[in-house]
């Protein structure tokens, strides 16, 4: 079998300039963010009045674009608890979790329609914020562990196609602090779901005490995706500035060689979570994707 059918690499993109971009390069698979399509002017859906409507328009035109292209889609981060802003619903909180039920919903649809989300990555729910709790962890591990558990049950009836993927977070920030910054966290919340998997977020295990990619693998969850990126590995408590999300290279990613060996052996889907594409020549990225390529094969 060919490299390409058998491994799902490509880039994480905000805008439809960076999809032109990266589809240059041959890429199979590409992760969008839909928040930052929004901020780009090209909205794949709307949020009002606590609905969800989605923009057919665009999605028809997406479809249409990335043909052949599998789509991935990094839902929308949390950064604060807020039932009138997207970035704002948060699982522990009962009075959004129907219009979340809503929002999973409208996104299993896009994809059965438009091909759009094969994999739908997600954070953890946010807890702290500036440096206050919203709830207590533990309090957060009971209610996010008991919605995934009514979600799971939803989809497994429904017969949802989309795949769920929590993502790990690096340590708690003064503005905000997201579960999933610890193995265990995943154990509690996911341990009895058989729908949920994870996103390896390369970049945040080098921003999290007592994460390590091995204690993520002895859970024994499924890995659905990777965001490989690299850092400084310098943790940054008031803001986002250490989560760089570089070009990984074996000097910003700890243990770079594992992944890799682990790609070779598994083939799970590649995202190169990169946040400033255009620091990067096409060069520089075509020779990266040439040299991965032909350490994975």
């Amino acid at each position: 079998m060919a490299w390409k059918d058998n491994q799902l690499i490509g880039f994480s993109v905000k805008n439809l300039d960076e999809i032109n971009r990266v589809m240059k390069f041959g890429v199979n698979m590409m992760e969008i963010n839909p928040h930052c399509m929004a901020q780009s002017g090209f909205p794949l859906y709307s949020y009002e009045n606590r609905s969800f409507v989605p923009n057919g328009i665009n999605l028809t035109y997406l479809k249409n674009l990335l043909k052949g292209v599998v789509v991935q889609i990094h839902l929308p981060t949390e950064t604060t608890v807020s039932i009138n802003i997207e970035k704002g619903l948060n699982v522990c909180v009962k009075e959004h979790q129907d219009i979340i039920l809503d929002w999973l919903v409208m996104f299993e649809r896009i994809y059965r329609k438009y091909r759009l989300g094969s994999v739908l990555t997600w954070h953890p729910p946010v807890f702290s914020e500036n440096n206050n709790e919203i709830f207590s962890e533990k309090y957060a591990l009971k209610k996010a562990k008991r919605f995934f558990m009514k979600l799971d049950g939803i989809r497994i009836k429904y017969g949802y196609r989309t795949k769920i993927a929590i993502e790990n977070m690096t340590h708690p920030k003064v503005k905000a602090g997201n579960l999933g910054y610890q193995p265990n966290h995943f154990k509690k919340m996911l341990c009895d779901t058989r729908t949920f998997g994870l996103t390896i977020d390369t970049g945040h295990l080098r921003l999290a005490t007592k994460a390590d990619f091995a204690n993520y693998l002895a859970l024994g969850i499924p890995i659905f995706n990777f965001h490989f990126n690299g850092n400084g590995g310098v943790f940054n408590p008031n803001d986002w500035s250490d989560d760089e999300h570089l070009l990984p290279r074996p000097g910003n990613v700890s243990g770079y060689k594992k992944y890799p060996q682990y790609f070779r052996r598994h083939r799970t889907p590649i995202v190169l979570e990169i946040s400033h594409l255009e620091n990067y020549s096409d060069a520089e990225l075509k020779d990266f994707l040439k040299k991965l390529k032909k350490q994975i094969a």
